[in-house]
């Protein structure tokens, strides 16, 4: 993953991660481990609710664990590993400003 920041005039600071590194089944577990207690935490009863009827309609359960599954986002990182296999320099990001400024995000 490549990451451009270009400022009008300036030098553009270019950072470099192996997407290897940011997508994997380590850093998934993580991330998942993350998200579910910033959202435990947040959640009101409303939402539990909500989600508890979503998930009856659905057959699901999603009340039990009201975030995201951590073999959802392995998934998700194998996706991302094999688009950046098969396409390369694939750009995700590409955001520029009236200033100039722009920043771009290849993965």
């Amino acid at each position: 993953m490549k990451i451009v920041v270009q400022e009008s005039g300036e030098k553009p600071i270019k950072i470099v991660l192996p997407t290897g590194m940011i997508f994997n089944p380590v850093t998934a577990v993580i991330a998942s481990s993350l998200i579910n207690k910033t959202l435990a935490g947040k959640l009101s009863d409303e939402d539990i609710e909500k989600a508890e009827e979503l998930a009856e309609s659905a057959e699901e359960h999603p009340a039990e664990n009201c975030g995201i599954r951590t073999r959802d986002i392995v998934r998700f990182c194998h996706e991302i590993n094999r688009m950046k296999r098969i396409h390369g320099n694939l750009p995700l990001v590409e955001v520029e400003d009236d200033g100039g400024d722009c920043v771009n995000i290849w993965l």
